[in-house]
């Protein structure tokens, strides 16, 4: 193995360098050539997770492991790899493994709590990362985890004690601070959530947007701006930019001369006829601007109310263009006809972009709705988006599909007004009906959040909106139930 050597040392440079390719380069003919060495396959493997090609460094890690199945790292670099493939009970029966060789390894009850966390399991993913805590106090990112899983329990004081536990270890932890806020928020101290929600100017995309400004205009601090322009820029998804854009007339209180609204594509149309900025334009037009100053969206809540949060909540915040209803109106009429019993949209999927993503646990399987599908006297109409098929029928009534036509948010809005009710998931959507004032009832999962609160059928931002609360982690049996019997009472009515 002596000759080799110095290839070895060559690739471990080009991992260093973070050229992955050149590092694949020199390995993979070496792997083949000496089939006994696991540490090629080990460096080979790296470089393919760099590259986020996951099932060559699989094969390659389950290689070496049978070769040197002792090497903790091996299991470790495995474990991730099939938590990337979507196998996280694969992933945790490595981390067990590694487990019995180090058994006081703080890193490894980590990656227990991280594949438990994946597979769902917030109860038993907090005891691991509470574990690994107590076996390194600095673990910040095992005490962030700690937090996550204590919030998706319904623990928020606890999980706000861990996330202060994290920061008196690492105290310029970013993400500790971000989650420090938004914990904060949940639990409706909203002053010093804004105020500590300010931290998220360090996240590298936040950073990246102010600093594309800050050359040549300054960040707005809530001072009268006697005149001024100001550039909103857009922040986070379209259900964040629907949610606080009620703060844009407040800034015409402040003295705003113009107010320029940096907006998301399919939420142009909508913003633009409701006229609560004198311009928009979209974000590869806004660095263009040179406005006398800016600030982003989800600043306005602390910087127009810095002393005493409120949340203006009058309802509807938005409004849709007179003959896009009348289209709308028409659309709907020819599905069901003149007359028709009353008519419910429905949204039960988001769109996950991760294993971890929210959007996963906010979706309501179909299968869950089906109690719904009892009701009498209903016309059914599906808004959802995103899914390659949508089912056609409701129980024994069909289920109108308007997703061909929502071609943006002021189409969905138009079609969310033809109806009498709105039950849909956390979604972008359910922010639009609520600004529009429809009726909107919406499943929450058990830790939802933190705009929807903790408990109660009510929320501080929509009040045309009901929340129906999972009983328990998962349970969307007992949400759907409770909203069946409210349909019910509802039909009644």
């Amino acid at each position: 193995m002596e000759n080799i050597k110095p290839l070895l040392v060559k690739a471990i440079e080009q991992l260093q360098e973070q050229r992955f390719e050149q590092a694949l380069a020199i390995c993979t003919p070496l792997v083949s050539r000496y089939p006994e060495s696991w540490e090629l396959k080990q460096i080979a493997a790296v470089a393919h997770q760099e590259l986020g090609q996951w099932s060559e460094a699989e094969e390659l890690l389950q290689k070496a492991i049978l070769q040197e199945g002792q090497q903790v790292n091996l299991r470790i670099a495995l474990g991730r790899t099939l938590q990337e493939l979507e196998r996280p009970r694969e992933a945790l029966l490595q981390y067990e493994a590694a487990l019995q060789l180090e058994p006081q390894n703080p890193s490894l009850t980590f990656h227990i709590g991280d594949a438990l966390m994946d597979m769902g399991d917030p109860l038993a993913a907090s005891h691991a990362f509470g574990r690994a805590v107590k076996l390194n106090p600095k673990l910040s990112e095992a005490w962030i985890n700690f937090s996550l899983c204590l919030q998706a329990q319904g623990e928020l004081d606890t999980a706000l004690q861990a996330l202060q536990q994290c920061l008196l270890q690492d105290p310029n932890n970013v993400t500790a601070r971000v989650d420090y806020a938004i914990t904060l928020l949940h639990l409706k101290r909203y002053e010093e959530g804004w105020n500590a929600y300010t931290w998220r100017y360090r996240l590298p995309q936040v950073s990246h947007n102010l600093n594309k400004f800050a050359s040549h205009s300054p960040l707005w601090d809530g001072r009268d701006l006697a005149g001024q322009s100001i550039l909103v820029l857009s922040e986070q998804g379209y259900g964040d930019n629907i949610q606080f854009i009620r703060y844009l007339p407040m800034l015409r209180e402040k003295g705003a001369g113009e107010i320029i609204l940096e907006t998301l594509g399919p939420l142009e149309s909508l913003f633009e006829h409701n006229q609560l900025a004198d311009r928009s334009v979209s974000i590869t037009q806004s660095p263009q601007e040179r406005p006398d100053c800016f600030v982003t969206l989800l600043d306005l809540p602390r910087l127009l109310y810095p002393h005493h949060p409120t949340v203006p909540n009058s309802m509807p915040t938005l409004t849709v263009e007179a003959q896009l209803l009348e289209t709308w109106a028409e659309r709907v009429t020819s599905l069901t006809g003149e007359g028709t019993p009353r008519k419910v949209g429905l949204i039960w999927s988001g769109k996950p972009l991760h294993p971890r993503d929210p959007a996963r646990r906010r979706s309501c399987p179909w299968e869950s709705l089906e109690p719904l599908a009892n009701q009498p006297g209903i016309s059914w109409f599906s808004l959802q988006m995103g899914l390659e098929e949508i089912p056609q029928q409701m129980g024994d009534q069909p289920l109108h599909d308007l997703s061909p036509h929502l071609g943006d948010f002021h189409q969905t809005a138009a079609a969310m007004l033809q109806l009498d009710l709105i039950i849909t998931i956390d979604t972008a959507s359910a922010h639009l009906a609520a600004s529009l004032g429809c009726a909107t009832w919406m499943l929450t999962p058990y830790a939802p959040d933190w705009r929807w609160g903790q408990q109660g059928p009510t929320c501080d931002w929509y009040p045309t909106m009901r929340l129906f609360r999972q009983p328990s982690a998962g349970d969307w049996q007992g949400a759907v139930t409770e909203l069946t019997r409210a349909l019910q009472q509802w039909q009644e009515g």
